[in-house]
């Protein structure tokens, strides 16, 4: 069986310790160079952590408790689960910095040699794990877990139609 990815190829699984979209690009570029991927940057804001990232249509009803956990007031939930419904998903310059500086760097044709590009994403269990609803998780509430489901699906599609564009093979890791 052939493969499309040449055996030692080296990738990253998003978080990176930087503060700087472009500098954590560059060493994208630098170190997986063959499938780079977008960095994720928490450490430049608490809205760039997994847990929120994805989140903004809802991010006014949540409120963070600890470094992966944050807590729905109970009276929020029918809201919560609306507008995650109702939202176009997509990643924002302002919670998904290093998303945007790697496209940037894409159009720029930094990694004109990928073999392929690697997205992620968390996923919706580990998601609905780090949410809480008077101190139980999300995972509790069956309806809200499908309207988050939902909304990490379209998030998704919406982030394989963003890298699709540069017409290099794909690697989607979601986060479990």
């Amino acid at each position: 069986m052939n493969s499309l990815l040449p055996p030692g190829c080296i990738t990253g699984i998003g978080s990176l310790p930087h503060a700087n979209p472009v500098a954590a690009v560059a060493f994208v570029a630098q170190h997986s160079s063959e499938i780079p991927f977008w960095p994720q940057l928490p450490q430049r804001s608490i809205d760039e952590s997994m847990v929120l990232e994805g989140l903004e249509p809802v991010w006014d009803l949540l409120v963070p408790q600890t470094v992966g956990r944050v807590e729905l007031p109970a009276a929020q939930m029918a809201c919560f689960a609306q507008r995650l419904e109702q939202a176009t998903p997509r990643l924002t310059p302002y919670s998904s910095a290093g998303f945007f500086a790697f496209l940037a760097a894409c159009d720029a044709g930094a990694f004109a040699t990928a073999v392929a590009l690697k997205g992620h994403l968390i996923g919706a269990y580990t998601l609905a794990r780090s949410l809480f609803v008077n101190k139980r998780p999300l995972t509790d509430w069956p309806e809200l877990c499908a309207a988050l489901t939902d909304y990490l699906c379209r998030l998704v599609t919406w982030q394989i139609e963003a890298l699709q564009r540069f017409g290099k093979p794909m690697l989607l890791w979601i986060d479990e």
